[in-house]
């Protein structure tokens, strides 16, 4: 009987106009399949009042996350702890010119659903400055260089480093768990003048971000580090 209840509850889920389902993973236990949903209030492109329904069996998880509006809201299944499980890796667009993108990785290990990490509380020390045409960038004890020799370096010349952009999962095959690769985009004067990106790669396997190695992209293909 409770399997057909989980059944029906999941069918209403999938054909409601405010949740769509996101995928499902052994997000408890490694023998008990969860179903995850994607919830809103709003009716356009723009998702207010986002939550995320973890449905086990026949029963029912839900959280909110701390960016809960915004564009395209998306959810990602995978181990990033190395424990067999799968954690939920949610992210929100911003929209506008900034495009900006807000990301959060959740945990069910312990039976509940546990934030373990949130983008926007990444606030790395980093400082950058620009000599000539290279952008020397201070980042955990090292030195990283960007080539803006081909930006438009006619104005102010005042260099800034973005909150998170974008975050990817990459699968870790030596570990056999997912660590995220995080990009944070470098600018002179306004944002449509990009140099690149200052990346970090995040392993979790600790239960909390721990970083493994900084670099920088050049469109997208990496750069030297000194």
């Amino acid at each position: 009987m409770k399997g057909i209840v989980s059944s029906i509850f999941a069918c209403a889920l999938a054909i409601s106009s405010s949740c769509s389902f996101a995928g499902s993973g052994f997000v408890f236990d490694q023998w008990k399949l969860s179903q995850i949903y994607i919830c809103s209030s709003a009716q356009s492109a723009f998702q207010e009042n986002i939550s995320l329904k973890i449905v086990t069996g026949g029963e029912e998880k839900e959280v909110v996350p701390n960016a809960n509006s915004g564009y395209n809201p998306s959810v990602f299944l995978g181990d990033f702890l190395g424990n067999g499980l799968n954690q939920i890796f949610y992210s929100v667009e911003s929209g506008g010119s900034g495009d900006y993108s807000f990301y959060q990785l959740y945990s069910g290990e312990n039976g509940e659903i546990s934030s373990i990490f949130d983008s926007q509380n990444f606030n790395q020390n980093l400082s950058a400055t620009i000599q000539g045409d290279i952008i020397n960038i201070e980042y955990l004890g090292q030195t990283l260089l960007l080539d803006a020799s081909k930006n438009d370096l006619s104005g102010a010349r005042e260099v800034t480093v973005s909150p998170i952009n974008t975050i990817l999962p990459l699968y870790n095959t030596a570990f056999d768990r997912y660590q995220m690769l995080v990009y944070q985009k470098v600018y002179v004067d306004y944002t449509a003048n990009n140099v690149g990106y200052v990346t970090t790669l995040l392993d979790f396997s600790t239960g909390q971000a721990n970083v493994v190695n900084v670099g920088v992209a050049l469109n997208f293909d990496y750069a030297q580090t000194l």
